[in-house]
């Protein structure tokens, strides 16, 4: 299953460069797609205190996991999450 096929609310889990820890928001809406300029907003709740909006590229929602050159991945898959974030102990 892909991001874009997934049924919203659903749980996104996280991890970030040289973090061993797992995280999880809740991603409950995609919007601004715009897959003629490449992008959209991730709406994320439990992640912060606030909802975040993350920017992304569209075309990245149809596959499972998205990976931000800033160094912060998303992962339908919590097997797929684990094994990145154990890479980092």
């Amino acid at each position: 299953m892909t991001i874009k096929e997934a049924k919203l609310p659903v749980t996104l889990h996280l991890v970030f460069d040289n973090d061993p820890e797992l995280y999880s928001c809740e991603l409950v809406a995609i919007e601004n797609t715009d897959s003629e300029n490449d992008t959209c907003k991730l709406v994320c709740e439990d992640l912060m205190p606030q909802t975040c909006r993350l920017t992304a590229p569209y075309s990245m929602l149809d596959t499972s996991a998205v990976h931000f050159e800033s160094g912060v991945h998303l992962f339908l898959d919590e097997n797929e999450a684990t094994k990145l974030a154990e890479s980092f102990k």
